[in-house]
């Protein structure tokens, strides 16, 4: 009899913990953080980057889910996507954008170069591990002191930028819109029940 409901030799994908490092190309994602956690302390700003000029980076191993509008953080978030660019030399460059719209607060800056100290085991064995595991956001998209949405960063990442911020702007429009229906429906019912309580 054929195996027809096998699939690989592996597990199935919903059981792996996706994080920064294994992001799948071209979704939105933000970092999956407890409560107890502020965002700066999984986001911060690597001034060593850019020729000084500092861009943000986070933990590769820092889990993620999937963008949904119905449960961003009260505290507001940062939006993460992984996107494959044409390089100028030709071939393909691959690299992480950050929405930060919708997160109100700011970020560290801390020197990604520091010298270790290994007096204390523990904190360089802990500086060394983020070194290892560092990724560098490509580019920034966020708003202007005059509300309109800028790409900050490597201008190769340019496009893929606007393309993520249009994507991102596309959900939040079909979140309003669902919502301003559910509260059509809500209005609705409460009228009807009114009627038949009459």
């Amino acid at each position: 009899m054929p195996n027809k409901k096998h699939e690989t030799g592996g597990v199935p994908e919903r059981l792996r913990q996706i994080t920064v490092e294994t992001l799948p190309v071209e979704v939105p994602y933000i970092p999956d953080i407890d409560p107890y956690t502020e965002l700066p302390e999984v986001i911060y700003i690597d001034k060593t980057q850019a020729d000084g000029m500092g861009r943000l980076a986070v933990d590769g191993r820092q889990p993620v889910k999937l963008l949904d509008m119905d449960k961003l953080p009260a505290k507001g978030t940062v939006i993460l996507m992984n996107v494959w660019v044409q390089a100028d030399e030709g071939g393909l460059r691959q690299g992480i954008v950050a929405d930060c719209r919708r997160y109100d607060g700011t970020f560290d800056v801390v020197d990604g170069l520091k010298e270790i100290d290994f007096t204390d085991q523990e904190e360089a064995w802990d500086t060394l591990e983020m070194q290892q595991h560092q990724v560098v956001i490509s580019a920034v998209v966020d708003n202007d002191s005059k509300g309109e949405t800028r790409v900050w960063g490597d201008l190769a990442f340019y496009d893929a930028a606007l393309h993520m911020a249009k994507l991102v702007n596309k959900e939040s429009k079909k979140h309003a819109t669902a919502e301003a229906d559910t509260k059509k429906q809500n209005k609705k019912s409460h009228k009807k029940s009114k009627k038949s309580k009459g």
